[in-house]
């Protein structure tokens, strides 16, 4: 849709504008799958098929018969610390068999550092997973010169944690491989999470100020606290109680949500990235959240007169419910199987927002809504049924 297009073109240009410089690691997501026209797929960060303009965060689209399937990775800049995250959701395929894996290069991890492995998932019944967490000493990209860890999974829910020690390393690979059981006639569907997380970094408490920084996560923050133009590599961004305000523009959470309750004072969220996680506002008076781009769901609930405009969020649902006061829902953009749904707020203006799929406004007791645009479904004002 033309709606769709422009913004995201402008959200885009904004991305930009907030990702930092190009690292010289070779981070590569791979896909091997006999059902892709060429039974492999390789997407490099920031190359064709990636659609994250951040360094070390590589977000696609792949569609094996007519299913479309996103997958994530992200890989930290910083190079002593590792963090490796491979992420998919419901990537379903007619082949017997489907490996995917994400490798990246140049790490300076030393002998013996703490590491930690992390798996979750689930799969149809029958079918089994292999997963297999590897490093390599020359820096080889997908070469498993020694294992960290390997498991295997037939159980259709699953997760494992285990920690240890890594050895001097130069490239890590993560490898998720799923196989059709003998007996299963249906397609492969599988969800999962690996992440391998080398050694421990400094959290950074707020304030004081945080500015044009990239810091490894966020210890606690307090009165006051203001975040502009910095990444936040890994965490969530926890604002609570706090009487001061709390403000956070141009900035990038890598892998984590921005959360936000009972606050005084001004809140701010412009011009921000969160790639792997949401924004979640409640309790808060006047809260402004604009020109974010959000890979997860946006919540605003319990509130006092929010502002929400001109965001992008995807693939997770922008959920406005139970504000008071007048709340502005103007000019957001859902893409992938977003749905805005705006219920039971006191006075809400709901205007000019587009998703690719559902857009619902239900039990408002003052509703002004025009020119939203759904590709499936739009609700807003809901027409009132015989039976409701």
């Amino acid at each position: 849709m033309k709606t769709i297009r422009i913004l995201f073109i402008g959200i885009i240009a904004l991305a930009l504008a907030l990702a930092s410089g190009s690292a010289e690691a070779a981070f590569i997501l791979k896909v091997e799958d006999p059902a892709l026209p060429d039974g492999v797929l390789e997407v490099v960060d920031n190359g064709d098929g990636d659609t994250n303009v951040l360094d070390g965060a590589i977000t696609t689209l792949i569609d094996v018969g007519g299913i479309s399937t996103i997958i994530n990775a992200l890989s930290k800049i910083d190079r002593t610390t590792p963090r490796i995250v491979l992420d998919l959701e419901g990537y379903q395929t007619f082949s017997d068999s489907v490996k995917f894996s994400v490798t990246d290069t140049d790490f300076t991890v030393a002998e013996n550092t703490p590491g930690r492995v992390l798996v979750w998932g689930v799969q149809d019944a029958g079918n089994s997973s292999s997963f297999t967490f590897a490093g390599d000493t020359d820096n080889g990209e997908f070469v498993e010169g020694f294992i960290l860890k390997n498991y295997n999974e037939t159980e259709p829910e699953y997760e494992l944690v285990q920690e240890g020690s890594v050895p001097a390393v130069g490239s890590l690979t993560l490898s998720g491989v799923v196989e059709k059981g003998t007996n299963v006639e249906e397609v492969i569907e599988t969800t999962f999470s690996m992440i391998l997380q080398v050694g421990q970094s400094t959290a950074r408490d707020c304030p004081p100020t945080i500015g044009s920084e990239t810091i490894s996560r966020l210890g606690t923050i307090g009165d006051g606290c203001v975040i502009q133009n910095s990444t936040i590599e890994d965490g969530d961004v926890i604002v609570e109680n706090v009487g001061v305000g709390f403000i956070m523009n141009r900035s990038v959470v890598r892998n984590g949500d921005i959360n936000i309750e009972n606050v005084e004072g001004l809140v701010e969220l412009f011009g921000n990235r969160v790639t792997n996680g949401g924004i979640e506002i409640e309790k808060t008076d006047f809260p402004s959240v604009t020109y974010n781009v959000v890979n997860g769901p946006i919540t605003i609930r319990e509130n006092n007169a929010p502002i929400v405009h001109t965001n992008i969020f995807s693939n997770a649902n922008m959920d406005v419910r139970d504000n008071t006061g007048t709340a502005e829902i103007l000019r957001n953009v859902g893409v992938g199987s977003a749905n805005l749904e705006v219920d039971e707020n006191a006075t809400v203006v709901v205007k000019n927002n587009t998703t690719n799929r559902d857009i619902t406004c239900e039990d408002n007791e003052d509703l002004l809504a025009s020119g939203n645009e759904a590709d499936r479904r739009l609700e807003c004002p809901k027409e009132e049924g015989l039976f409701d």
